[in-house]
């Protein structure tokens, strides 16, 4: 499965090390904004295919089985949204409950049922 991922943060390295020892998965793409030196690094570091700073461009051109999201809550409604909109499983997970609830309903795709 390819796997391609926003952000190059503190937690980003475990979900790497993790992505990296699962067999049949490859890590595809990793987006950062603005830092692509950044990103480069985590590239060499995990074997990532590619690095990209347009999460847009990282996902048409990658075109992942999976997006893992590990930046800031703040920024997990727009690119769930846009991995959403490609049909393209996401795994999100969010460190605060508070600021990420109130954006969930504007996640899912308007087919899926809401959750209650």
């Amino acid at each position: 499965m390819r796997v391609a991922a926003f952000a190059t943060g503190f937690f980003s390295a475990y979900h790497y090390d993790s992505w990296t020892q699962i067999p049949g998965v490859e890590l595809a793409g990793i987006c950062v904004r603005p830092n692509r030196a950044r990103s480069e690094k985590f590239k060499a570091r995990y074997g990532a295919q590619a690095t990209f700073e347009d999460p847009a461009e990282m996902l048409e051109t990658v075109r992942p089985g999976l997006v893992d999201v590990i930046t800031t809550p703040e920024s997990h409604g727009e690119l769930v949204k846009l991995a959403a909109e490609r049909g393209i499983p996401v795994f999100a997970k969010s460190r605060s409950r508070r600021t990420t609830l109130p954006h969930a309903p504007s996640w899912r795709r308007p087919s899926a049922p809401a959750l209650s």
